[in-house]
């Protein structure tokens, strides 16, 4: 069986890949979060070792999970300059606590990846949400997140053979 992990999913579904893992898409509430005290900031000083190092910690708890290392996440970071995007590191307390890519277009920020401490999850939606303020914000974010706001299926991986399982 091959997986992949797919920017534009109907490109592979052409090719007779199926969906098998799917995260949620949220066009966040920000009413529910602008006023919410928060601990977490943002900083753009990103990098390869750190995004490792948070990734690893995160899917510590995952079935499934893409196999990163430290090449990956350079590639990665080199991917987001090229398709003018950013990255951040969310801290709390001054200290790395996850990261998150996005990008700007006009009024909407789209977050693409978030790596994040799950128990953290309405302080850090707050401090995007006041940072990102006369902004919508959609985020791409795992099933077990709860955030307020419309949400939808997200395709995240496709399976050249049907599995059976809703990931």
């Amino acid at each position: 069986r091959l997986y992949l992990t797919a920017y534009h999913p109907e490109v592979y579904k052409s090719l007779g890949f199926l969906p098998s893992h799917f995260m949620n898409k949220v066009k966040i509430d920000k009413k529910y979060y602008k006023t919410m005290e928060t601990d977490y900031s943002l900083s753009h000083e990103a990098n390869a070792e750190v995004m490792s190092s948070l990734y690893d910690n995160y899917v510590s708890s995952c079935l499934e999970y893409r196999i990163r290392d430290i090449k990956s996440f350079e590639l990665l970071l080199d991917r987001t300059r090229a398709f003018h995007q950013e990255c951040v590191i969310l801290m709390k307390d001054n200290q790395p606590s996850g990261y998150m890519i996005y990008e700007i277009s006009n009024d909407n920020v789209d977050i693409a990846e978030i790596i994040y401490k799950r128990e953290d999850i309405d302080a850090i939606v707050s401090c995007i949400v006041q940072s990102f303020k006369g902004k919508s914000i959609n985020i791409i974010i795992d099933k077990e997140a709860h955030i307020e706001g419309k949400t939808s299926s997200h395709i995240c991986m496709l399976s050249n053979k049907e599995d059976g399982h809703d990931h």
